[in-house]
């Protein structure tokens, strides 16, 4: 803070100290005659003035004036921070603005040297600390709005991803935050107090956010599981697969602890390690997929099925490239899925190409002999001709 220094001392003024000595006569002694002995009465001495200087000393603030000051810099922290927090500068520039130019005059006017600049400085830093909650109320109906947008999509999102049903109980404690934080802004709207009521609703929902991400996140983290272990996947990265699972249960203990920030970060990575290993599940799946495919395809390409049966090989080439593409793309689940429809269309239009090859050819066997029977049936009437005319 700060603070401009006193004046010197005022001169002061002199008194004078006067200290004064008194003499005594000499006796006389009869009958002798002898001159009477002469004793010089002591003269009076003076004594020298003193001079004294007499100081006015200014008065100090107390210690209790001081404290207040203190209370009162507190105060203007805390409601600029709580300011910063509810994005008053991004509702309400002009009132930030004003605020902080008033905090700005105030820092640069206080004094703390005597009672009365204590006074007149808290009386300054007070009003700041009102500007800057005049604008948290007026910002936080709309910052409260929001942020009760995002409650309720993290809500959603722990409830579609299936918490409701797995772990009803957790569900049930987040949702108390959200009332006990409603409450609270229903308090401040109705005494308009100052910004505790509306803070304190705000600290309570975000409370209430992380619960339901780190839920979110969790039960997210479950489901893949679940699918690793329906598809057989955990031997193609085992080492993930066991940190995943000792990480999940880190964040079960740490949520039921109170701990949700450690919670959602430890769901998270175990989520992130679950999704390695069924990638590295898919990319080996798919790829044994996609080997089974062009075999298929090659054994369809061998049999003239492309020739044979064009328009069913065609349909079957369609879907083989799409899964090509899924596969180069690194969408493993979508090149499986395709190279799982692809196979036995191949195999299909082989068997097909085939079946229609066998019918060629014993169409072609069955005209050959005839054609053969025809030769012989004709060589036969030849021959009884040829010896009806002898």
């Amino acid at each position: 803070m700060k603070s401009k220094p006193f004046l010197g001392i005022f001169a002061g003024f002199c008194i004078s100290l006067l200290v004064i000595s008194c003499g005594s006569k000499p006796a006389v002694v009869e009958p002798a005659v002898v001159e009477p002995a002469i004793v010089e009465t002591p003269q009076e001495q003076e004594v020298p003035l003193k001079d004294a200087e007499v100081v006015y000393v200014q008065e100090s603030p107390d210690q209790a004036a001081l404290e207040d000051l203190q209370r009162v810099l507190s105060r203007v922290e805390t409601s600029r921070k709580q300011a910063l927090d509810i994005d008053v500068p991004g509702y309400f520039p002009p009132d930030w603005e004003a605020a902080e130019g008033q905090y700005a005059s105030a820092k640069e006017n206080a004094k703390d040297k005597t009672p009365g600049d204590v006074k007149n400085t808290i009386a300054l830093y007070e009003a700041v600390a009102e500007s800057y909650d005049t604008a948290a109320r007026r910002c936080l109906p709309l910052y409260y709005e929001e942020l009760s947008e995002k409650i309720l999509q993290a809500r959603n999102e722990a409830i579609d991803a299936g918490i409701r049903n797995l772990s009803p109980d957790r569900l049930e404690a987040a949702d108390v935050l959200i009332d006990e934080a409603l409450a609270f802004y229903e308090a401040g709207e109705s005494a308009n107090a100052g910004a505790e009521n509306y803070y304190a609703a705000v600290e309570l929902a975000f409370g209430a956010l992380d619960k339901y991400h780190a839920l979110g996140m969790g039960i997210r983290a479950y489901r893949v599981r679940e699918e690793i272990e329906e598809r057989g996947f955990s031997q193609y990265d085992s080492g993930n697969y066991d940190r995943a699972d000792g990480t999940i249960r880190d964040a079960i203990a740490a949520y039921d602890s109170g701990d949700t920030e450690k919670a959602a970060t430890d769901a998270e990575e175990s989520f992130f390690r679950y999704m390695l290993v069924l990638n590295e599940g898919w990319l080996s799946f798919a790829g044994d997929l996609k080997v089974s495919a062009e075999t298929a395809r090659g054994k369809a390409w061998n049999a003239k099925a492309h020739v044979a049966v064009r328009q069913e090989f065609s349909a079957a080439e369609g879907v083989y490239t799409r899964g090509t593409a899924a596969f180069n793309a690194r969408d493993y689940a979508g090149a499986s899925e395709y190279f799982s429809q692809v196979i036995p269309l191949f195999l299909a239009a082989e068997r097909n190409a085939e079946l229609k090859r066998v019918a060629a050819e014993d169409a072609i066997s069955t005209a050959e002999t005839r054609i053969s029977q025809s030769e012989e049936t004709a060589r036969e009437a030849e021959i009884v001709l040829q010896g009806g005319a002898q």
